[in-house]
């Protein structure tokens, strides 16, 4: 009869060995998955943007900076509505950004559809008047020097100003719009 108990006993504490094995195994793993991810890293190279030109618009003859977007991706990308992106100012002499989710000085051509492997006019509307109005009726030449003189005020006025950057949160997208002004 001991053979025999011998036998249960050592039977058990191998089963119960197993199941607290498999038991620390199979918790380790549950936590491991729980634990939360850190996000992944802003792609700034699948949307590049390009210094086009400057010009102003409506009754208050307010800025807008154009650039040239690039879509680098086999995707299309889109953009639906403003809040699914935070548009900032860089700043030269502090190296920082500026600016808010909801900022009302800066707003951008959205809604957005860039095509894939494909490029497109993007305008940035700032809220900065400029005294002059461009003439419509002006020749390409006057045209041309209203935007040399355009360039010249916003240098001047507001120099710190060295382009902007648009995050696309839920892509994680980065998007640099150098000075070219």
């Amino acid at each position: 009869m001991s053979e025999v108990k011998r036998w249960i006993i050592t039977g058990a504490s191998f089963g119960t060995a197993v199941a607290l094995v498999l038991l620390a195994v199979v918790g380790s793993y549950l936590w491991y998955e729980s634990r939360p991810k850190p996000p992944k890293p802003w792609d700034s190279k699948s949307i590049t943007a390009s210094y086009d030109s400057i010009g102003t618009e409506g009754d208050h003859n307010t800025l807008v900076f154009y650039y040239v977007l690039q879509n680098n991706t086999d995707f299309d990308y889109e953009i639906k509505d403003a809040s699914e992106i935070t548009l900032l100012a860089k700043l030269k002499h502090q190296q920082s950004l500026t600016g808010s989710k909801n900022d009302s000085m800066l707003n951008a051509d959205i809604p957005l559809f860039l095509p894939a492997k494909q490029r497109l006019r993007f305008g940035i509307h700032v809220s900065y008047p400029y005294d002059k109005k461009e003439n419509l009726n002006a020749s390409e030449e006057e045209r041309a020097e209203y935007r040399k003189e355009l360039s010249a005020y916003v240098r001047k006025q507001i120099g710190n100003v060295d382009g902007f950057t648009l995050f696309d949160e839920a892509k994680r997208y980065q998007v640099e719009f150098a000075a070219g002004w």
